[in-house]
């Protein structure tokens, strides 16, 4: 009976720090959501706009590790507590309409929140997940981004038409206070905090940067940033561009909404494979040859046009499903190769800095090789992008287990014993 009890409370606690994960999502999906209606409020072109919806991402491109770091030396429950609280009273001061510097600086400070968030929830819910259900708890993880955004193409327009951007932005306000309450009266595992001497700045500054240069050089906590950054680009560069090749506008309007679902889809499913058997790191591998083949089907001449779109929206859907199939096969990874809750929380960092960077190149190299070569060039460019994370990963998990690659290609030898990764 008690078993039972813990139980529910453990997934009820996993399902909480999961919503923290889409507050943390929504604040890049408020701003988007509302991009229109802050022009007109603030009275400032689209421009200006856009660096308010990116002001949010640089404080994790520049400092995620640091970031990650901090959490680890302060206490992922006390980080992710005070950051929710933090991230509520941003919203709620954004929905005043301050003036455009100040609403900039808010920004830049959601950004901390924003980094710290991602970096502890999946750290304590990788905590608190049941025995033997940890793959299926990270593939729930790495929906949270295509949930956030989901939700707010739910209930925006009618916040919007209610109030505003600053409805919308005080509803964000309002959700995030009642996460981090829910949060507040959970039991949530705190794992040992480090005792820190008073040290000087310069000292400080030196230690940041060994943290950084050692989450770089060890692959159990560089890899999985490294892939997420190819990721990233990639994944952006499906959502935003393909739909714009459909030969007419409602499949382009069927691809704008059905393709975020799909990857969240493709997101679980990575869990439920791993939790049946299949290591995370053959679902990348095979993940990342699969796609590679499906981006080879845009390179086929008229396929946008085929059976009237029809083959290209298949080929769509496809590609943004195997791309969210790897978005959950690398968060679970990152937990398969931690070796405790520190080096997690590193690369989840790592996953925060490079994601960042895959996320602001990836639009930009693919809209300006667009322009050069439309369908084609897209096309192409993914599938070198894909190419060089193959080879990443590959080299990756050999020098986490240097049998790993050929037993994936061969299957392992009889009475064969090896880390699943």
């Amino acid at each position: 009976m008690t078993q039972t009890v813990l139980a529910r409370g453990t997934w009820f606690t996993i399902l909480v720090l999961w919503f923290a994960g889409i507050c943390a999502a929504m604040q890049f999906a408020k701003m988007s959501m509302a991009f229109g209606e802050l022009q007109r409020e603030l009275g400032v072109s689209a421009s200006l706009v856009s660096t308010l919806m990116g002001a949010t991402g640089l404080f994790g491109l520049i400092f995620g590790v640091s970031g990650a770091a901090i959490a680890r030396s302060i206490g992922y429950r006390r980080v992710l507590l005070g950051s929710l609280y933090a991230a509520a009273l941003l919203s709620f001061a954004e929905a005043g309409l301050p003036s455009v510097e100040t609403f900039y600086a808010l920004r830049l400070l959601e950004g901390i929140t924003n980094l710290l968030i991602v970096v502890a929830a999946p750290t304590l819910m990788s905590a608190h997940a049941p025995p033997g259900r940890l793959p299926f708890v990270m593939g729930l993880w790495g929906t949270f981004y295509g949930v956030g955004f989901a939700v707010a193409g739910v209930v925006g327009p009618q916040l919007l038409a209610i109030g505003g951007s600053v409805a919308l932005q005080a509803a964000h306000g309002v959700l995030t206070t009642v996460i981090a309450l829910l949060l507040t009266a959970r039991p949530l595992s705190q794992a040992p905090v480090a005792p820190r001497d008073k040290i000087g700045l310069a000292q400080m500054f030196r230690q940041q940067v060994s943290i950084i240069v050692a989450a770089y050089r060890k692959m159990r906590t560089s890899l999985p940033g490294l892939l997420f950054f190819f990721h990233s680009s990639i994944y952006l560069g499906l959502l935003v561009f393909l739909p714009s090749f459909a030969p007419h506008q409602a499949l382009t309007q069927f691809l704008f909404v059905a393709m975020p679902l799909i990857s969240i889809c493709g997101t679980l499913t990575a869990g439920f494979l791993v939790q049946a058997g299949v290591s995370a790191g053959k679902v990348l591998l095979c993940g990342f040859a699969l796609l590679a083949l499906l981006l080879c089907g845009f390179l086929v001449p008229g396929i946008s046009t085929y059976g009237g779109g029809s083959m290209f929206g298949a080929l769509c859907c496809a590609a943004i499903l195997v791309s969210g199939v790897l978005q959950g096969g690398i968060f679970v990874l990152t937990s398969r190769l931690a070796a405790n809750s520190g080096e997690e929380a590193l690369a989840f960092g790592l996953i925060a800095q490079l994601g960042s960077l895959g996320s602001i190149l990836g639009p930009v190299i693919f809209a300006n090789l667009i322009e050069l070569g439309g369908l084609d060039a897209f096309a192409l460019s993914s599938l070198a992008g894909i190419v060089l994370a193959t080879l990443v990963a590959a080299l990756g998990l050999w020098r986490v287990s240097p049998n790993f690659v050929a037993r994936t290609i061969t299957g392992p030898k009889p009475n064969e014993i090896g880390p699943s990764i």
